[in-house]
Parts: C-alpha cells; structure tokens; sequence
C-alpha cells in the first residue's frame, strides 16, 4: 500500500527576500540601539552629577570677604543700586553697602580700602571700627550653583565702619578699566532702613552691621 506523504509548499524567493530584508531591518534597529544607548546614559549620569552638585553645597565653602559701611556727617550710609543680574528681582532689594572678595596676600583691612576705592571712587576715608566677628550668610538653594559664579555657598565677611571726609564729587560708580560697575545709582541713607533694603538672605548680617557701628550712627 502505499504511503501518501503532505508536502508543505517551499517559499517563493520573493518571500525569502522579505525575510531577509525584515531581518536586516531589526538588526538595523538593534544597532542603533546599541550606537545610542551609552549616550543616553552619559546624559542620565551628567544630569545625576548635576543634581549632586546643586543639593550638596554645604560642601561647598563661604567665600571669605569684606564690607565697608561709609557714615557722612549727617551720619547717613553710602548705598548703591546694584546692576541687575539674572537671579535678581530687578523691583527690589537691590541697594546695598561696598562689598568684595579679599585678594591672595591681602588684610582684611586692605581689602576694605581697595573695594571702596573699586566701588565707588572714594579714597578721602577714615576707619572708624572693626566689626568683632566675622557675619556670615549662605545662598537660598534657588540660585545655589549661579551666584558667586557657583563656587561658593555663601560668604563670612569682616566689616569696616568708615567716615567720609571728602566731597561727593569724588563719588565715582562708572566702569574703569580694572573693574566692572557694581552700581548705576548711588544715595546716602539712613542706617535703621538698610536691613530693608537688601535682599532677605543678608537681612540677618545687615541687622548686625547697624548694631555694631550704632555709635557712629546716633
């Protein structure tokens, strides 16, 4: 008897051709996947370190500075109107005291009478008063990693009471060939008012300030 055998009928070569070309297809896919894989974890582990930075600061340092409280006859302080940056709220808090880093190699004092001079164009000064302590504040996390160019958390300052003996038209606050404008205005205030006019962050070291020097202020 014989035997009947079923056959399955071959694949045309068109057909094998499609298979071949959808096997291509997925090994294409597959090898971009791989090509672009590490750069997307490369992306994921910068944007990780970015993110450590930014909520680790307090390993970062304070930056070690000096501020110059400068009292005219009427016993009013020298404010300036600082120039707006970009974490700035431009409506307010934007008065404050000289202030600025101590360079390598520089007493505090010295660094005091430099500022001034950078700042505002003012050299007829007289130091009155050392601050006790050094008055430090840190940054709010929001600009944390953009102010003080993001090396720093916050600043400790040593404070300078000064009493001005010159005349106004000494005041200079345009650029000059060695440091940029700090300010575009300048006024001479009283000193209760200027915990109210600088930012909130250095309210606390302003407050200090004014009681520290409050006999020359009276």
């Amino acid at each position: 008897m014989a035997t009947l055998l079923y056959l399955s009928p071959l694949p045309s070569l068109e057909n094998k051709a499609d298979t071949v070309s959808a096997a291509l297809k997925r090994d294409d896919k597959k090898g971009s996947k791989r090509q672009t894989a590490p750069t997307h974890k490369l992306q994921c582990k910068t944007n990780k370190l970015e993110l450590f930075l930014m909520t680790n600061t307090p390993t970062l340092p304070l930056r070690r500075c000096v501020g110059v409280m400068l009292i005219n006859q009427k016993r009013k302080v020298w404010i300036g109107r600082r120039i707006s940056k970009p974490h700035d709220d431009p409506d307010q808090f934007v008065w404050q005291m000289p202030q600025g880093g101590i360079d390598d190699g520089e007493t505090p004092e010295q660094a005091a009478v430099r500022e001034l001079e950078e700042e505002t164009g003012i050299t007829s000064a007289t130091i009155l008063k050392e601050s006790s302590d050094w008055l430090s504040y840190e940054l709010p996390t929001a600009i944390k990693g953009k102010a003080l160019k993001g090396k720093y958390r916050g600043q400790t300052q040593k404070w300078f009471a000064m009493r001005f003996e010159g005349d106004e038209v000494e005041i200079n606050i345009d650029e000059k060939p060695e440091h940029k404008a700090e300010f575009d205005q300048w006024k001479w205030e009283q000193a209760d008012k200027l915990p109210g006019l600088i930012v909130p962050f250095k309210r606390r070291v302003y407050e200090g300030v004014v009681k520290e020097f409050s006999q020359y202020l009276a």
